[in-house]
């Protein structure tokens, strides 16, 4: 599992070196394909824009902040920082009882907030056909629709991390650092 934490990593490397390495685009200049990070939570496959994504690791310790809400369990450290966790199972539905095994974690930077989303396992980086993107269907699970893009044809739901980060509740002014 380690030797394939490493693969992913460096593909996520390797894109964020070749996005940064290209000339900048004309805003009418879009392109049909983006590459995405595909995860599994809570039971259902996600994903999230590579562009967004900073690494994939394995928590080993989870440190509880007193004060935040349910759906930050505590803080994680990577590289000699501390980067705020979050579960989406508890994020999508509070009320939820139980523990979670879930010991990988996506840290994600959306917002200008960098934070880790809590994940059962990683699939990798997969390109994404835009067009092949729908909208969520009316019968999505309605906790979890107002935070997508879009469903493809297969089920795999692209999350909007925008829209997570600036929802009501997301964070707390302590994991924010804000006085």
């Amino acid at each position: 599992m380690d030797d394939k934490l490493k693969e992913i990593e460096n593909t996520v490397l390797k894109e964020r070196a070749l996005r940064l390495a290209e000339p900048i685009r004309e805003e009418g200049d879009r392109s049909e394909t983006t590459n995405v990070l595909v995860f599994r939570a809570i039971g259902t496959r996600y994903a999230v824009n590579l562009s967004c994504v900073d690494a994939v690791l394995r928590i080993f310790d989870i440190m509880p902040v007193p004060g935040t809400p349910r759906h930050i369990p505590g803080v994680i450290r990577r590289r000699g920082a501390t980067t705020a966790l979050v579960s989406l199972r508890f994020f999508f539905f509070p009320q939820t009882e139980g523990l979670i095994d879930e010991d990988l974690a996506v840290v994600v930077t959306a917002r200008r907030k960098t934070f880790a989303l809590q994940v059962e396992d990683v699939e990798g980086v997969q390109p994404l056909i835009k067009s092949q993107l729908r909208p969520v269907p009316d019968n999505y699970v309605r906790a979890v629709a107002p935070y997508l893009m879009g469903v493809t044809p297969d089920g795999m739901a692209l999350l909007d991390m925008d829209r997570i980060v600036s929802s009501e509740g997301f964070g707390t002014t302590r994991i924010e650092g804000q006085p």
